[in-house]
């Protein structure tokens, strides 16, 4: 047992200082003579990269008994003559690299690289002699170099400082996109690869990028790529970006700064989050016109492939009609919309929020609207419901929305009337005959396919709008050139909806002012246009006033020519009872009729100067745009 200890013991010994003299020998002997050797340790770090490489000079220092390598001026040259300068390279070895015939370094330092990474004709991605396959491939799998990627996963430390990166698309046929002070950090720890790269793009194309990230480990060693990315873009330009990567056409102008959360699984890209702000956008669209934003913010989290769709422009039922889950959030602030085909004029938006999702969970496709506000100058409008798409045409589906009005002004109401849906000349009417007013808080409901819009046949959908109204000024036939109009409803209360395809004014109070001296009061007026789409504006309302302010009706309105001009000098004392009512084509303004009542209730009315006054006259004179009947006077 004591020889067996003392053989041990002497062997440990011999296999020490064996160990101590390949150490001192490689230190001393080998490594100060390394120069010499280049071109065999360059063949050696090809053969292990599978590519070209050529050194001008290595020199060796030592730190903490690991080598360390400085090599100047470093070229990698791929099969395609694609080379990579490396001005300045210092590593520090691992012993593991005489054990496993490969280089490994615990510490990589690269200094003023140029590096290129190329797309060809076939999607294939190249740089420094390696090969990828990229999302929109169609090569073999079999054909990515995993070694490459394996290698890297085994370094400890990668640096690169001072580094200038190009971005070559051969199958877009692009211009080099070249990112420059680029800055990188690769790091290994114990559950996978953490990296991070930050750089400024060539002018004119933005003002910095940053990528972050983490792949694991055991997907690593399975020659996958599972981790997460996190992009950082600022001020950028996606008039420049377009070129480089796909971006909705739509877009032609806007400053962006964006955000990117992206989701590894097997080499593929499965979720991702986007944050990203839009300043001084401007959108355009053949269908729906342009639209201007100040400031937009949108948050999205979706699967890549939605994403992949909106960005493609592909079909409606491509980006929506799936049950993946989706969170979208949207505010945005200085908006504008105009030369759409379906409003008279553009439409602003001081403020715009909009929350929405989409539940993995749900039966169907159906969007969840949390949340929709939008404020402007017009309207304080907030919304919540839902949205079932059903094909490629969005109006095609199902809506089902609930809000709130407040602060609605009449005198804007007419620009949220699309002319697509509703005749052009209510949409007039509305322009020129509601003045001022304000409904302080109201009611929308809105429910149905929106190709029915707006649901003239009730078995189709609804459409509700409504509140009660004040301080109203209605102008429902104005004075032209060529006819005369009737006196303007003033200081109108009461309660206004858009119910289907009509409008309805109803219990309204208000006063008319025939002649400036004395208004006459109206209440239960209502105002109705039944049907949009053959639009006949009815008038109806109760008044009392002084005698002599209705006579200003006979040289104001036509009243006076219905009635033969007989009250045109007339003279009246007391008050007088005046039912009134009023049908107008507005698809033929010309096409007219009234019909009203003056109850006499002992008045004293002076028809001409020459002939004495009537006292004391009651009954009736009922009149319409055809002439006028007694009924029961006395006098």
């Amino acid at each position: 047992m004591i020889t067996v200890s003392r053989w041990l013991g002497r062997l440990i010994l011999i296999l020490y200082v064996l160990l101590v003299l390949v150490v001192l020998g490689a230190r001393y002997w080998f490594l100060p003579q390394v120069d010499q050797w280049r071109e065999p340790i360059a063949d050696w770090l090809g053969q292990a990269l599978g590519v070209e490489i050529h050194a001008e000079k290595i020199a060796v220092e030592w730190s903490d008994w690991l080598p360390v390598l400085q090599v100047h001026d470093l070229t990698l040259t791929d099969g395609a003559g694609h080379t990579t300068e490396i001005p300045h390279l210092q590593a520090q070895l691992k012993w593991q690299t005489f054990l496993k015939g490969r280089p490994l370094f615990s510490d990589l330092r690269i200094t003023g690289l140029t590096l290129t990474l190329w797309r060809d004709h076939e999607y294939t991605l190249h740089v420094a002699g390696q090969t990828w396959q990229s999302p929109s491939a169609t090569v073999d799998s079999d054909t990515v170099n995993h070694d490459f990627v394996a290698w890297l996963a085994q370094q400890e430390y990668v640096s690169l400082q001072q580094a200038r990166f190009r971005w070559l698309d051969y199958s877009r046929l692009a211009e080099p996109l070249v990112l420059e002070q680029l800055e990188g950090v690769l790091r290994h720890q114990s559950d996978g690869l953490h990296f991070q790269l930050q750089a400024s793009p060539q002018s004119g194309s933005g003002q910095s990028v940053q990528l972050k990230g983490h792949l694991q480990e055991q997907a690593l060693a399975q020659q996958q790529l599972s981790g997460s990315l996190y992009v950082q873009l600022n001020e950028l330009s996606p008039v420049v970006w377009r070129q480089w990567i796909d971006l909705p056409n739509h877009l032609l102008q806007a400053s962006l700064d964006t955000q990117l959360w992206l989701e590894l699984e097997q080499s593929q890209i499965h979720h991702v989050t986007l944050d990203t702000r839009i300043y001084n956008g401007v959108w355009e669209s053949h269908d729906h016109g342009q639209l201007f934003a100040r400031s937009l913010r949108v948050f999205a989290s979706a699967p890549w492939t939605t994403f992949q769709a909106v960005a493609q422009e592909q079909p409606l039922e491509k980006r929506l009609l799936t049950q993946q889950a989706l969170h979208l959030e949207i505010d945005g602030a200085g908006l504008r919309w105009e030369k759409a085909s379906y409003f008279t004029e553009a439409l602003h938006g001081e403020r715009l929020r909009l929350v929405a999702k989409r539940l993995a969970t749900a039966p169907s496709s159906t969007i969840y609207i949390d949340e929709f506000q939008l404020s402007n100058e017009d309207v304080t409008l907030s919304l919540a419901g839902q949205w079932t798409p059903l094909n490629q045409d969005w109006r095609a589906g199902q809506w089902d929305i609930t809000g709130r009005i407040q602060d609605l002004q009449l005198a804007a109401l007419y620009r949220y009337f699309p002319t697509t849906e509703i005749a052009e000349s209510v949409v007039d009417w509305l322009k020129q005959g509601l003045i001022t007013g304000q409904v302080s808080e109201g009611a929308i409901r809105l429910k149905g396919n929106l190709h029915d819009f707006p649901y003239q046949d009730p078995e189709t959908g609804v459409f509700f709008v409504g509140g009660a109204f004040q301080g109203a000024e209605i102008d429902y036939y104005p004075t032209t050139a060529l006819e005369k109009g009737w006196p303007k409803v003033e200081n109108a209360a009461g309660f206004v909806a858009v119910r289907g395809a009509g409008l309805w004014v109803n219990q309204a109070t208000a006063q008319l002012s025939p002649m400036p001296t004395e208004p006459v009061q109206a209440h239960d007026i209502q105002v109705h246009i039944n049907n949009f789409y053959a639009p006949q504006l009815q008038i109806y309302a109760q008044t009392q006033g002084p005698a002599q302010s209705y006579l200003g009706l006979m040289t104001t309105t036509d009243l006076g020519e219905w009635l033969g001009h007989s009250f045109d000098q007339s003279q009246a004392t007391g008050q007088w009872q005046v039912p009134l009512a009023l049908r107008v084509d507005l698809d033929n303004t010309e096409d007219v009729t009234v019909d009203g009542a003056i109850h006499f209730q002992n008045n004293t009315l002076h028809i001409f100067p020459q002939l004495p006054p009537i006292e004391q006259l009651s009954g009736t004179l009922v009149f319409s745009e055809s002439g006028a009947q007694a009924q029961k006077i006395k006098g």
